[in-house]
């Protein structure tokens, strides 16, 4: 086993797209030396699978797509956990089977997803505890809105290699913009960015309302906490802030907090 440090911008500009592609370059020089070399032709059949993962995620993720909650009993956050740790081509043929079996008249199911409004899950990392929780909703569909959840599965499909004649160079840059224009996060210098990805999810997805998990002793939760803070004051859609340090021991506490706080959303 070895550890490589792969050095990620914060910025997502054309200057952040080429030092990632420096980056990307030095650790497929790197895996070649531990193993297979990593070429043109091998970056072009992995690019193929990621496009078609990233097209059958974006069935699962739309709000009137393919509902995960069929497959997963946590929905999108079970969803990017397997997206996470599956290999990919054993991933992409079984969300491929899910959806063909969910086409109309294939199954006695019905509609996709039949729910009306959202919970909107940002912040931190939450404890798993919270996340089996809040699925058990049965009148709000939940979005975990982290990088285990929303922001893993939206990432944006790599563009397409220009033919089979595309250099190295030139695939890892495709997955270098690819990465740089996902949906951003608290750690990315650009506050409008981040600003809009709120408002776009909080019309899109209908948010009935928003729980914050205030990761503690993350400064960027707390920061990222303010501006959202101003937007559903704004939008008068109502919200909890709770804070835990990730592990189970706070889960108690928490249920008595959130529960409290959707009674009085009925």
């Amino acid at each position: 086993m070895f550890v490589y440090l792969l050095d990620v911008p914060r910025r997502q500009d054309e200057l952040a797209v080429n030092y990632y592609t420096r980056e990307l370059e030095l650790l497929a020089d790197f895996l070649g030396r531990q193993g297979s070399p990593v070429n043109d032709k091998s970056l072009h059949q992995t690019v193929e699978i990621y496009r078609q993962k990233s097209e059958l995620l974006e069935r699962f993720t739309s709000p009137n797509g393919f509902s995960p909650e069929k497959l997963y009993s946590t929905g999108l956050y079970g969803l990017a956990m397997e997206a996470a740790r599956t290999d990919p081509d054993s991933f992409v043929r079984k969300m491929r089977s899910a959806v063909e079996n969910d086409r109309p008249g294939a199954s006695e199911s019905g509609p996709s997803n039949n729910l009306d409004s959202s919970l909107l899950l940002a912040g931190g990392l939450p404890p798993q505890g919270l996340v089996h929780m809040l699925s058990e909703q049965p009148e709000l569909r939940l979005y975990p809105e982290n990088c285990a959840g929303l922001r893993y599965l939206q990432k944006p499909k790599p563009g397409a290699p220009s033919g089979r004649s595309s250099s190295r160079e030139d695939i890892l840059r495709l997955i270098a913009r690819s990465y740089m224009e996902k949906p951003p996060c608290p750690r990315v210098f650009n506050r409008q960015a981040r600003e809009d990805y709120y408002r776009r999810l909080l019309d899109e997805l209908k948010v009935r309302a928003v729980i914050y998990h205030d990761l503690l002793f993350c400064d960027m939760c707390h920061y990222d906490y303010l501006m959202l803070q101003d937007l559903l004051k704004e939008k008068d859609i109502p919200h909890l802030k709770v804070k835990s340090e990730l592990g189970e021991e706070d889960l108690g506490q928490l249920k008595t907090r959130v529960e409290a706080f959707l009674e009085i959303l009925e």
